[in-house]
């Protein structure tokens, strides 16, 4: 099978391939074809994890406005200081258990 060069769309250097087997670029390891299986579920993981990352109800956004920004910021130090007690009640009361 004939050697074919190809531009690799995420950091411009120029591939030597060969063949219809799915390659990834030398020097940055991002697939050569955007359109490939395995760069779409790549993709697909990264924007899940991030989804997930952002899913919390106090989280803090840049376009929240200041007074809700104030408000979280307020309730997940509560929600800290909350888990805390609740962790060293549940250590003592192992402890006095055990």
């Amino acid at each position: 099978m004939q050697n074919r060069s190809i531009k690799c769309w995420n950091c411009g250097t120029w591939n030597t391939i060969d063949g219809p087997i799915i390659q990834k670029c030398e020097s940055c390891q991002e697939f050569l074809d955007k359109n490939s299986i395995a760069l779409k579920h790549k993709k697909r993981k990264q924007d899940i994890a991030l989804s997930k990352k952002n899913k919390t109800i106090f989280s803090v956004k840049k376009t929240d406005p200041n007074w809700l920004k104030s408000i979280k910021t307020v309730f997940r130090k509560i929600n800290l200081t909350f888990f805390t007690i609740l962790l060293i009640l549940t250590f003592l009361i192992l402890l006095t258990h055990a």
